[in-house]
């Protein structure tokens, strides 16, 4: 099939922890090219996916590029390629509205885990007949504004706001549960940083409102702790929503601190939220930086450790890889080890608190006297062997786990190239290069 045909069958998912098999991987300028290239098979496609028909919500849009390697956790790299789309789609749609004689539209504002579908169906509002619903956080007023005045212009009469609050703590926690099912999370520095920039967004809103010379409704609700008092007025609103992100930091490090020691993240998704971490140490208080330090040591013990019942030990290798290597070979489902406990789970790496069992000393002494390129080498032919087995979804995560994989991948990044010249020819490639990003 050609590039268009694919897309008009392509099926995104708004989970990020199964996505599709993408294209290759294209980013940032790259990303751009390909979306300008073939923007209006795209745009086709995304009109096609939209779900209610009127709603243009922004992550939506941008999980049409899983086709060129968008998977949650990298948005910086695909944001200028998705705005592409979402500008445009913004035009078409009111366009259509007002050719259809509904020039009403609806723009949804709320942080990262406000609730915002779940408030508007706890209050009773109805936005199904609106012309355009524009589910966005719409955290920077100005951005706000400029899109009311766009629709304006292009000759919306009726413009509504919604703008959903939610306290910072019970917010952040909603992003962490989100993501946990759905695999997309917001890191804590982006998420205090746009919770602050919130404060001042509905008192310009509300002075600004008159100036548009059309019809502005503002509807502030407010969904404190999940279960607020739904629509209050602007006056309230104004008086008592707190968005000062430092009223809820060290709240929210300590909820990331006890999701830590209790083993409810794993690697993945602990580095998604405290990736930017360094960014905000300097501006916490002592309890602050206490609670900071304790969450990275959590978050890098993670990375010497499987997580229960998740990943296997050693790459399975088929049995005359495993003699030539002087290893011992397992067969069948005993190639997969299920902790039962964290000691067991310590054991893999052999890091003092507990022995290594012998087959991993044997990998590990062997590993630690290779060269880089007899890694390389190594690595190579592991996964050509799962990739021929048909094993290669379990043999990537497994790779992530290896030994060689910490000191290789982790250590010398910028031999990530010279893996993938390596692997050209292997169906994993593309899997892979997005595993060890």
């Amino acid at each position: 099939m050609d590039i268009p045909e694919i897309i008009a069958n392509f099926e995104p998912s708004s989970n990020m922890n199964t996505l599709p098999k993408p294209l290759g991987v294209l980013e940032n300028a790259d990303a751009v090219e390909w979306v300008e290239r073939h923007k209006e098979s795209l745009l086709k496609r995304c009109r096609e996916l939209a779900n209610p028909k009127n709603v243009l919500d922004p992550d939506e849009v941008r999980n049409i590029l899983q086709l060129i390697g968008y998977n949650g956790r990298n948005v910086p790299e695909y944001k200028v390629a998705g705005n592409i789309l979402v500008d445009e789609l913004f035009k078409r749609q009111m366009a259509d509205a007002v050719a259809q004689g509904n020039p009403t539209i609806t723009f949804m504002s709320g942080i990262g885990g406000a609730g915002k579908g779940t408030t508007l169906q706890r209050g009773g509002i109805d936005t199904s007949g609106r012309g355009v619903v524009y589910d966005a956080a719409f955290n920077d007023h100005e951005k706000l504004y400029d899109r009311m005045e766009k629709s304006r212009d292009a000759g919306m009469t009726d413009i509504e706001v919604i703008i959903v609050h939610n306290d910072g703590l019970t917010a952040f926690k909603n992003t962490v549960n989100r993501g946990k099912k759905i695999g997309r999370f917001l890191g804590i520095n982006y998420f205090l940083e746009s919770y602050a920039e919130r404060k001042p967004l509905l008192w310009n809103i509300a002075e600004k409102a008159d100036k548009l010379g059309v019809n502005v409704t503002i509807r502030p609700l407010d969904n404190a702790g999940n279960n607020g008092r739904g629509s209050i007025s602007i006056d309230q609103a104004l008086d008592e929503w707190d968005y000062n992100s430092e009223h809820y930091q060290n709240e929210i490090l300590k909820y990331i601190y006890d999701e830590l020691q209790q083993g409810r993240l794993t690697k993945d998704q602990a580095t998604s939220i405290t990736g930017d971490l360094p960014k905000l140490v300097s501006w916490l208080d002592a309890e602050g930086k206490r609670l900071a330090k304790g969450i990275t040591g959590a978050v890098q013990q993670l990375g010497e450790q499987v997580p229960r019942g998740e990943r296997p030990v050693g790459l399975g290798v088929s049995e005359d890889v495993a003699n030539e290597r002087g290893e011992s070979y397992r067969s069948g489902n005993d190639d997969v080890i299920r902790f039962e406990s964290h000691a067991e789970q310590l054991s893999l790496f052999g890091n003092g608190e507990t022995q290594p069992t012998k087959r991993q000393a044997e990998r590990q002494k062997r590993v630690a006297e290779m060269s880089d390129a007899e890694l390389l080498k190594e690595m190579q032919r592991d996964i050509a062997e799962l990739d021929k087995a048909g094993r290669a979804d379990w043999g990537v995560q497994t790779l992530c786990s290896q030994e060689y994989d910490k000191r290789h991948i982790k250590e010398y990044n910028a031999e990530c190239d010279a893996v993938r010249k390596m692997l050209e020819g292997c169906e994993l490639l593309s899997n892979l290069y997005l595993c060890i990003r």
